[in-house]
This record gives structure tokens, C-alpha cells and sequence, in this order.
């Protein structure tokens, strides 16, 4: 909100003095003497609010001035603070532009943080241990405003740490206390926040530095032993996810499109209760691949799915799941009659396409084909081979062939790839439904490339499923992985949708499991088919303690 100038101020004071005073002697004269003890004692009490509103303005924190005194950036010291992040209210025309995404990422190993606004440097962290991304959780602005304040990164190498503030005495203090200072990081609001921000915290463990967006995010750190050192700046917070801007990857150039019919979309609108409406919401406003089970009437669906993401310039991501004698007769048996009646169907997925862009993800689990005879195992082969070769005769879509994940063995998996034959697919799809780390399934994926190149097959690249590999997979052996494929306990939501991946090979990182949407009955008590709600809430719970995801806030 914009504060008043002195001399605007005296300036309504005279104003409302002249008004009160107009009250004084006007009116009819035999109400004078009633008019006259009430009037007075009202110009008291105006000039009284009055001045007592300028002395609030220019008491400490007017101007977008520095906090109080902060702690050691060591976090040996605690200050009061306060028991929320303050949120001004909705920004004005007179605010400054705060509309750059500031990418924040967790070295998992020391626990420091990197924050920054450009998506080049963000990809580079992820080689130099920086792994967990926790997205854009907030925007800042990358040049200097009126009202905002020069954000400082400093970086301690004895420690790991980097430290971001605008506080010139957390600067001072830090610099002291072995830190150096690597320059303007970018610019937001120093102290009170103003035009819709909200403070962001530094909170510190072992002489380590986090930054959570949202009060939960705080809390759920503080349980885990990390304590509140400062107000860093403030920002204003991300409502939704968001896609980074890129070139040179197709349709993985637009951000993915949000398929509001899911199952996940459905539960948070559903849900009543206002914590489990926040926790499901950090499912249903993420982009999830949409998948394909071979309905007669696909289609039509998959043609209203592409219209309304043109209109949106996002892309779907739709996953073929039809193909005969699917997954041996597992949890999600079931499939198409035969060869004939599946390629007939892929021709029907095509035309609903209608070469609009469009990403697919080809048949997970299908290369996996123990149960099958030579017969059956022929026809598999072939089936899979006219998915990829058809639909990649449009350019706009990019096909995916599901390779598994790195509980497999690349020599287990190139002879049969090599057989489907990959000529006009884009790649191959990583870790499709499974828990895999992204750091072990990215190794995965590099080997299984670069074996093919041993075969004269170049060029390819790969997307990884991140939906639930926030903590990669349930030790072998323990009683969360009884099932390894199937509803693994003890897992966390994976890194967001992104075409930052830091890998050359990877063009990107994709929720194609709809998190949430249970993988069969494996454990007593599973659902069966569907959602499966008490799953759900338990991956983002663990999600959000871990920080392997920043929260969305709710939409105002």
C-alpha cells in the first residue's frame, strides 16, 4: 500500500480540520448549541488517529528498511520471531514487478541451499550435488526497483553453505564470520513484506541454511531440528507450478497440460476438510500424464484433450496402455484382444492427436516378456513397433519407449529394444510408475544409450517418471518393499515436471504416474483399482516434511 507523504499528511489534517470547523457554523442556529460540544470533540479525535497514523508510518520498518538485528549466520543464536510468514495484502498498480521464478535447490547431503533466478545455473547445480528441486516456490525480480532490496548471496566453503539476505547487518555479520560475498543474487522486499509478499525465513541446522515458502514448509523443518535464524527477504509465492522456458525440445517446449478430469483433481475439489484439500491439492496441480487403456471411445477424448491444449499452448502427455496380455496378467492385467484390434486402436489414438504436439509414453512394462511364448512374444514386438513408427510419423509428437528402470540391467534390455526397432521415436521412458532415484535411473538411462550407440542406433534421448522417487526406493529387504512395483510404503512425491534436468540426455523430468492412483492390491487394505486417498496423503505428508517438493499455496 502506498504510505503517505508528511506533507500530504498535513495537508488532510488541515482538510479535515476546514470540514469540521464548516460543521461549527453551519446548519440552522437554534441546533447550535448542540452541534457545537459533539463537533469539537470530534476534531480531537480526528487529529488524534491522524497523527497518530504518522507516527506508525515513521516508526522502524517505513521505506522497506531492514529488520531488527539478526542472528549469527552460524545459527548459534535465535532471535524472536514471528509465529507465521506475514502476507501483505493484494499487490497495487503502484507495486513493483516481482514476476521472475527463483528456482530453489537442496544439496540432500549437507542440507545447504542454492536459490536462483537463472534456469542455466539451476540445470548446472544438479552436478554439483544440489539434487533436490524443489521448484519456483516463489517470484522475485532480477532488476532493482523502488521498494525493493538487493538480495546478497554469500557462500561459506568450510561449510557448503549459501546464505541469502538483504539485511546489511546480516551481511556485515556474515562476511565476519568467514562468509564471502558473491554479489546481488537478485532484488525483493527487505524486512515487512509489502504488495501481497510474504516474509521468507532462513532457518539453520549445522551451520546450514533452508528457506521454506509457506508456514508448513517451516514447521515441518523445524520438527526435523532446524531453527529460525532471520526474515531473508520477502517474495511473493508461486500459487501454481510452472514450466521453465526452453528451445529445441518439440513439444516439451510447452508446459505439460493439466488434465482436470484426474482422479486427483477430483478428490481435492471433493475434499472437505481444509488440511486435506491443501495436501491433495499438491497432486492435483501437477501436471500428470494422461493414460490410455484402449476404450472404443478414446478417440473423442483424446481430440477434446488436444483442442482445449491448444487453446492453453500446453502439451498432453497421454501413456499407451492397451497392449495385449498387459503386464503377464499382474495387478493391471488386461489389454487388447489381439495384434489387428491394437493396431486399429493406435490409428485411433492418432487421429485424435491429429499432429497437434503431443508427448506419448509407449506401453510400460511391455518389454517385460517372460510369460509370453515366441509366438505371443513375435506379435509383442511387432505390436510395439507400429506404436512407435506410426504415431512418430507426425513431428509434433515424441514417443517414448518405456525401458524400464535401473532395477534392470541394460544388457537385459537393449536386444529387445534393438528388435522393436526405435527409427522416428524421440526416446525411451525411464523408471514408469516405480521409486527409482533420479540419480540412479539418469545412470540408467545414460548406460542404456550408450549401448545403443554401440549398435548404431544415436541420437535418442529420455524422460524420467519423477512422480514418487522423492526417496528413491524402499531398502531391499524391508517390509515397505515387499511389493517393489507396488504401492512401496514410506515413498515421497519426486521432483515437479521440468525441462531443467542438467543432463543433455534427459529432456525432461515428468510426472506419468499419477501419484496417488493405487497400483493394484498389493498390501491388505489397498485399493484395488482407482484412488487410493490414505496413499496419497501420505506421499505428499512425507513429501513436504522431506522438502523433495516445495508447497503450493492454495489459490486465493
Amino acid at each position: 500500500m502506498e504510505h503517505l507523504r508528511p506533507r500530504r499528511r498535513q495537508r488532510r489534517i488541515s482538510t479535515l480540520i476546514r470540514r469540521a470547523a464548516s460543521a461549527w457554523t453551519g446548519g440552522t442556529r437554534d441546533l447550535a448549541h448542540l452541534r457545537r460540544p459533539a463537533v469539537a470533540l470530534l476534531i480531537v479525535l480526528l487529529a488524534v488517529v491522524v497523527i497518530g497514523g504518522i507516527i506508525l508510518h515513521a516508526g522502524p520498518g517505513a521505506g522497506g528498511g531492514a529488520p531488527a538485528a539478526s542472528a549469527s549466520p552460524s545459527g548459534n543464536t535465535r532471535p524472536t520471531a514471528s509465529p507465521s510468514p506475514t502476507t501483505t495484502p493484494t499487490p497495487t498498480p503502484n507495486c513493483p514487478d516481482l514476476s521472475t521464478p527463483a528456482y530453489q535447490r537442496v544439496d540432500p547431503k549437507t542440507g545447504a541451499t542454492m536459490i536462483t533466478t537463472n534456469a542455466a545455473d539451476a540445470a548446472k547445480s544438479l552436478g554439483s550435488g544440489f539434487t533436490r528441486d524443489l521448484g519456483q516456490p516463489f517470484n522475485v525480480s532480477t532488476e532493482p526497483q523502488p521498494g525493493l532490496g538487493a538480495v546478497h548471496e554469500l557462500t561459506k566453503h568450510a561449510t557448503g553453505d549459501r546464505l541469502y539476505t538483504a539485511n546489511t547487518d546480516e551481511i556485515t555479520q556474515a562476511v565476519d564470520d568467514g562468509y564471502r560475498d558473491t554479489g546481488i543474487a537478485f532484488y525483493a522486499f527487505a524486512g515487512q513484506p509489502d504488495c501481497g509478499t510474504t516474509q521468507i525465513f532462513r532457518m539453520v541446522k549445522r551451520h546450514r541454511s533452508q528457506y521454506p515458502a509457506t508456514t508448513d514448509a517451516r514447521s515441518s523443518l523445524a520438527e526435523s531440528g532446524w531453527s529460525e535464524a532471520s526474515v531473508a527477504f520477502s517474495a511473493r509465492l508461486n500459487d501454481s507450478w510452472s514450466w521453465p522456458t526452453t528451445t529445441g525440445k518439440g513439444p516439451l517446449d510447452q508446459p505439460p497440460y493439466l488434465y482436470q478430469h484426474s482422479k486427483a483433481w477430483t478428490a481435492y475439489q471433493d475434499a472437505s476438510d481444509a488440511s486435506t484439500r491443501q495436501l491433495l491439492y499438491q497432486i492435483a496441480a501437477t501436471p500428470t500424464a494422461v493414460w490410455l487403456g484402449g476404450s472404443p471411445d478414446e478417440q473423442a477424448g483424446i481430440d477434446a484433450i488436444e483442442t482445449k491444449a491448444v487453446s492453453q499452448h500446453t502439451t498432453p502427455e497421454f501413456v499407451l496402455y492397451a497392449i495385449p496380455k498387459r503386464d503377464c496378467g499382474g495387478y493391471a492385467a488386461g489389454g487388447l484382444g489381439g495384434p489387428s484390434a491394437y493396431e486399429s486402436w493406435i490409428r485411433q489414438v492418432r487421429a485424435g492427436i491429429a499432429g497437434r504436439p503431443t508427448v506419448v509414453i509407449a506401453e510400460p512394462d511391455a518389454i517385460g516378456m517372460s510369460c509370453l511364448g515366441t509366438a505371443a512374444r513375435n506379435d509383442r514386438i511387432a505390436m510395439l513397433r507400429y506404436a512407435v513408427q506410426t504415431l512418430s510419423k507426425d513431428p509434433n509428437t515424441w514417443v517414448y519407449l518405456h525401458a524400464g528402470s535401473s532395477q534392470l540391467k541394460p544388457a537385459q534390455v537393449v536386444p529387445t529394444l534393438l528388435q522393436i526397432g526405435l527409427q522416428g521415436a524421440r526416446g525411451l521412458a525411464i523408471n514408469v510408475s516405480s521409486y527409482g532415484s533420479t540419480q540412479k535411473e539418469m545412470q540408467y538411462g545414460d548406460q542404456l544409450l550408450e549401448d545403443l550407440a554401440q549398435h548404431g542406433v544415436h541420437g535418442l534421448h529420455y524422460v524420467i517418471d519423477t512422480s514418487r522417487n522423492g526417496l528413491g526406493r524402499a531398502p531391499a529387504g524391508s517390509a515397505d518393499a515387499a511389493h517393489s512395483f507396488c504401492n512401496q510404503r514410506g515413498r515421497a512425491l519426486g521432483q515437479r515436471p521440468t525441462p531443467v534436468t542438467g543432463n543433455p540426455n534427459v529432456d525432461a523430468f515428468l510426472w506419468i504416474k499419477p501419484p496417488g492412483e493405487t497400483d493394484g492390491g498389493c498390501f491388505p487394505g489397498d485399493a484395488a483399482s482407482g484412488w487410493f486417498q490414505s496413499y496419497a496423503l501420505d506421499l505428499v505428508q512425507r513429501s513436504l516434511a522431506h522438502q523433495t517438493i516445495s508447497e503450493l499455496p492454495l489459490p486465493r
